[in-house]
């Protein structure tokens, strides 16, 4: 007990030290003491910086998520990441398969069809295609690690990020052969499977990797008009790797991946028709709708080393198709049927040079980087009030291109009195092209037939610089300042009854931060603070047949920052949290005679965050219990401009309880034990919420074997 409160008086120490500034830090001169099994700043290794770096490295706000963690806390599904890391909030637009995701008060896309403020990479290819931002579970099988790294990345990254990128990497091949299956049963008729082999085809030359992930779950709604359940999952989804190790400093990679998701309907409600007495495991639509997907995908990475830096060349294409249909009133009024189908080509080459001279005071990279997307979309709007016989049909068509190249670069010097000075710089075109065709068609007969056709381009400078310095005390301190932007886009006839473009928006970023490691390999405290201004930003508002649709407010600016922090307490128990707080306002938006200014940003918390406690201790020999709970708070969420409709704070609380040995693992799991009822997503539709109840309690048994 005396060691454990010791420990705390450090932790305590620490935050003292982050709070109070590099003058109180410079009094500690205990160097870092690594102990096996104990995380460090120097011992967790990321890679978001386009290198492999320890935590202490890199000069931003980072989150890493490792494989152990990925087995421990039963990481699924996007959704699984709520609350998990500070400033990252997930959000469902209905459904088992779309979510999206915000940084630090930038949401990111939330309409299909538009850019995102949030950088989404899956095994270093962008995602940017509108049918893999909205993100389904369908990547989340065989990983190796999550990372997020916050702030602008456009100097690092090939595809622009304004708020920060979620990298999410899975496993390589390797020049052994192993292999893992895994089962997984839980409550509404849950059934999961993952099958992994790894296999050396010539020695220490070309190796393969196989894995595959099935998913068959009830939703967690009842259609009370249906009698069915809503947002059933049905996904089946493979990816395969080969690893040719062409010499000693030369290797090709080629990942070959394909989705097959056959979803259930949207399980969304019209809140006020409901009424505050609604079950909120219950929905109403007289719609039994479905959503599609299917994404095949392909990319091929190059690397090669040179005396003083790495070449690495990432090409990849990807081709997809979405239906989705639905109810447009989200209740039984039978009121008609949505039907949209959304086709997409996306070809993505990054071309990067990065210096690998450790021995070397500077530390670069520089590259290149094109994107070219193709989009066809046919919209089915069914229109048939009830009681009225003449029933009538909203058709658009419509497609286009949207394609891009950017040139961008970053430099450090580290000076040997302990300062390091860096920046970068960006420089991108962007141009985007649409046209659509909306007609009526009654009784056989066109009517009022409307077409259009936009393009736009725009190019852009940004830049980012920096200033660090690392105590003797294992105490490292930086500010920069940097800038980053989400593209502008197109509105199409499908959404409104004027085809238009909108503005790219901009941000300047201004933050300040430390890391620090506490003494003895205790543990870390990771702090940033933030203040980011906002030009053009972009909001979604409801169109024509409740369609969503993007434009331009004016000015806002986010406060807040970013806490991250782990303890090591005793032997086998440790201690992490992860805290979020941004004051995302509007500073300047008039729509019409409204005004709202000084509003907060919707679909944004105001504080995100987790606690955990984990414990592990060999009970038999080569046998581990392991146990750990997850406490996770979302702070008030605001659904609309006016700030009239918002979602109350909510906690939700998820547990595992597990038995590990040398080659099999079994875990007792549950999220959200205590049943927290709260809205995950509100969708305006006019003056009127239209919300998605999060995920109830649930719980089921996980085995895994491994060879």
């Amino acid at each position: 007990m005396k060691q454990l409160v010791k420990r705390l008086a450090h932790a305590a120490l620490g935050l003292v030290l982050a709070l109070g500034g590099p003058a109180l830090a410079l009094a500690d001169e205990t160097a870092t003491t690594d102990k096996q099994g104990v995380a460090t700043l120097d011992s967790i290794v990321v890679t978001a910086g386009k290198r492999q770096e320890s935590l202490q490295e890199v000069d931003a706000s980072v989150s890493l998520i490792t494989d152990e963690d990925v087995e421990v806390e039963r990481i699924e599904s996007v959704h699984d990441l709520e609350g998990r890391l500070a400033n990252f909030h997930v959000q469902s637009a209905g459904g088992h398969t779309n979510s999206f995701i915000s940084v630090r008060g930038v949401v990111g896309q939330t309409v299909p069809m538009t850019p995102s403020g949030v950088g989404v990479y899956l095994d270093d290819v962008t995602l940017i295609d509108p049918l893999s931002s909205l993100l389904s579970s369908a990547y989340f099988f065989d990983l190796d690690r999550i990372e997020l790294l916050r702030g602008p990345q456009g100097t690092l990254y090939g595809r622009n990020a304004e708020a920060g990128v979620l990298v999410i990497k899975t496993k390589d091949p390797e020049h052994k052969l192993s292999g893992k299956v895994l089962g997984e049963v839980g409550n509404y008729d849950k059934y999961m499977g993952n099958a992994v082999i790894n296999a050396p085809l010539i020695q220490d030359k070309l190796a393969v990797r196989l894995a595959a992930s099935y998913l068959k779950q009830d939703g967690y709604h009842d259609n009370v008009y249906l009698g069915n359940t809503a947002a059933d999952a049905d996904e089946m989804n493979v990816r395969g790797k080969l690893l040719w190790d062409i010499g000693p400093a030369t290797s090709a990679l080629l990942t070959i991946e394909n989705y097959h998701v056959r979803d259930g309907a949207q399980d969304m409600i019209p809140l006020a028709i409901a009424g505050p007495n609604w079950d909120s495991s219950k929905v109403n639509t007289d719609v039994d709708g479905h959503e599609n997907r299917d994404m095949t995908a392909y990319s091929l990475r190059l690397n090669h080393q040179l005396d003083f830096a790495e070449i690495v060349s990432i090409t990849a294409f990807r081709d997809g198709k979405e239906t989705t249909l639905g109810d447009p009133d989200f209740w039984s009024n039978r009121t008609g049927y949505a039907d949209f189908e959304l086709k997409q080509k996306q070809f993505t080459q990054e071309l990067r040079l990065v210096s690998n001279d450790d021995s070397s005071p500077w530390k670069w990279l520089t590259g290149a980087y094109y994107f070219h997307n193709d989009l066809n979309f046919d919209s089915f709007y069914h229109i048939g009030p009830g009681g009225v016989e003449m029933e009538m049909d909203m058709i658009t068509t419509g497609g286009g291109v949207n394609q891009g190249a950017a040139l961008f670069g970053d430099v450090e010097y580290a000076f040997d009195s302990g300062w390091r000075l860096g920046g970068g710089v960006r420089g991108q075109y962007y141009k985007d092209e649409m046209d659509s065709t909306r007609y009526y068609e009654l009784m056989g007969f066109k009517l009022d037939e409307q077409s259009g056709d936009v393009s736009s381009d725009y190019t852009h400078l940004m830049g980012k610089l920096k200033l660090a310095y690392d105590f003797a005390c294992n105490l490292t301190v930086y500010g920069l300042v940097s800038q980053g932007s989400r593209a502008g886009g197109i509105t199409s006839l499908a959404q409104t009854d004027k085809m238009h473009d909108y503005d790219p928006e901009t941000a300047t970023n201004y933050e300040l931060g430390l890391k620090y490691q506490l003494p003895g390999g205790w543990g870390y405290v990771d702090l940033s603070m933030f203040y980011m201004d906002i030009q053009d930003l972009q909001v979604s508002t409801t169109g024509l047949g409740g369609f969503q649709y993007v434009s331009n407010a004016g000015k806002a600016r986010n406060i807040g920052g970013e806490l991250g922090l782990r303890l090591n307490l005793l032997p086998g128990l440790s201690a992490d949290a992860s805290i979020g707080y941004v004051d995302a306002v509007m500073t300047d938006y008039k729509d019409g005679d409204l005004d709202y200014a000084d509003n907060t940003v919707p679909k944004v918390p105001d504080i995100t965050g987790m606690i955990g406690l984990q414990y592990r201790r060999e009970v038999l020999r080569e046998k581990f219990l392991v146990a750990r709970a997850n406490y996770s708070y979302i702070g008030k969420t605001y659904w609309d401009l006016a700030n009239k409709h918002e979602e109350d704070p909510y906690s939700l609380v998820n547990a595992t309880l597990g038995l590990e040995a040398d080659w099999w693992k079994v875990y007792l799991w549950g999220k959200n034990i205590f049943d927290q009822e709260y809205i995950r997503n509100g969708l305006m539709w006019g003056d009127t919420v239209v919300g998605a109840y999060g995920d109830p309690l649930t719980f089921g048994v996980t085995l895994q074997l491994e060879f």
